[in-house]
């Protein structure tokens, strides 16, 4: 039994050897040579106690002590039966479970404490796409509509802001009557061209009817068309309200079939004035100026004058044009008198001799600082005659 036991405790010592350090079992395999030097004992292969001592030349060749593969074969030294006794002698079994306690595979699991995908998922923290939306935050198109806030077009109306007032004190309103005329108001058209400067033609009807191309010429060299009647017959036109009237109805009639239109500022003058002899005492002036007035047109007369018409008071040593000077001059000096009076110059486009002085005409008044300007810049009549309101029977 001793012997058996000593070579159960070598064997465990030995096994102890292959798992821990070879070293220190040396000494315990050398004292063992000496018992287990059996010639017997060697011959056991199989899996009684004496083999497993006799396995004892192979530990004591230490070169092949460490050779660990053979003493790692411990499936066959670990399933006896009986060398599990020792483990109440020695207790090595609790200290050789070695394997269960470095079972590292199960604690350097770091496959799962090292699951960094899991851990810096960053594509989700930094979704910049979703939070750099700066199409949305920076929708500068809709805040800077220039556009609509310097909608500039409407606001900057220039011709409304040079729009200024006449001086009248500087303003010849040139006006033309008894026209049109083949000849005459042709070369006047011409001569204003020349110039650059508009005038207001107060037509009478008949003639508007035999010319209405000189009509149409007139108005779109941006001339003023009015009416001064369409006969300019005094007598059946001042009989009375209605006989007016019926003589401007003619008239807007002539005009229409030339342009088409009636001109968009209406105005009238009476045939030969308001002064004229036929109408100085007559009662029934008022109720013709209203008839006229109630009918839409402003009427007006005039404030200076060549006196190209009559040739009145012309001396013989006087030529046409020196004459229509001396009467323009001493019209201008009655004019300027009262101030603020709009300065109309009546002339008339009937006649060829107002046709050849107009140039000299104008150049007079030019050099004299005056400007031009047609009548309907005017809203209030001009007349030689104001006259109240007749009352009604």
């Amino acid at each position: 039994m001793k012997i058996r036991l000593l070579c159960l405790a070598l064997v465990c010592m030995l096994f102890l050897s292959g798992c821990t350090l070879p070293t220190t079992v040396q000494p315990v395999s050398t004292a063992k040579l000496e018992i287990t030097a059996e010639p017997e004992t060697t011959a056991q292969p199989e899996t009684t106690a004496e083999p497993e001592i006799t396995a004892q030349p192979e530990t004591t060749a230490q070169p092949e002590t460490t050779a660990e593969p053979e003493t790692t074969a411990e499936p066959e030294t670990t399933a006896e039966p009986e060398t599990t006794a020792a483990s109440e002698t020695t207790g090595a079994p609790e200290t050789t479970e070695e394997p269960e306690t470095t079972a590292e595979p199960e604690t350097t699991a770091e496959p799962e404490t090292t699951a960094e995908p899991e851990t810096t998922a960053e594509p989700e923290t930094t979704a910049e796409p979703e939070t750099t939306a700066e199409p949305e935050t920076t929708a500068e198109p809709e805040t800077t509509a220039e556009p609509e806030t310097t909608a500039e077009p409407e606001t900057t109306a220039e011709p409304l802001e040079i729009a200024e007032p006449l001086d009248l004190s500087r303003t010849i309103f040139l006006t033309f009557d008894d026209g049109p005329s083949f000849g005459p108001t042709e070369e006047i058209l011409r001569v204003l061209a020349d110039y650059d400067v508009r005038a207001t033609f107060f037509t009478v009807g008949v003639y508007v009817d035999r010319y209405p191309a000189i009509v149409r010429q007139t108005a779109e060299a941006g001339h003023l068309i009015a009416c001064h009647s369409y006969t300019h017959a005094y007598d059946s036109i001042y009989a009375s309200p209605e006989s007016i009237l019926a003589d401007l109805g003619q008239w807007e009639r002539a005009v229409e079939a030339a342009l088409g239109v009636l001109p968009p500022k209406r105005l009238y003058r009476f045939p030969g004035g308001t002064s004229n002899s036929i109408l100085t005492g007559n009662p029934i002036y008022p109720s013709l100026l209203y008839a006229i007035l109630d009918a839409g047109y402003t009427p007006f007369d005039w404030s200076l004058a060549t006196n190209d018409r009559y040739l009145l008071d012309k001396r013989e040593d006087q030529t046409i044009e020196e004459y229509f000077f001396a009467s323009l001059e001493s019209s201008l000096r009655l004019a300027n008198l009262i101030p603020n009076r709009p300065k109309i110059l009546l002339m008339h486009d009937s006649s060829s001799d107002t046709a050849a002085s107009l140039p000299a005409i104008l150049d007079y008044l030019i050099a004299r600082g005056y400007t031009f300007a047609t009548l309907d810049a005017l809203d209030a009549p001009q007349i030689h005659r104001p006259a109240a309101r007749p009352e009604r029977n």
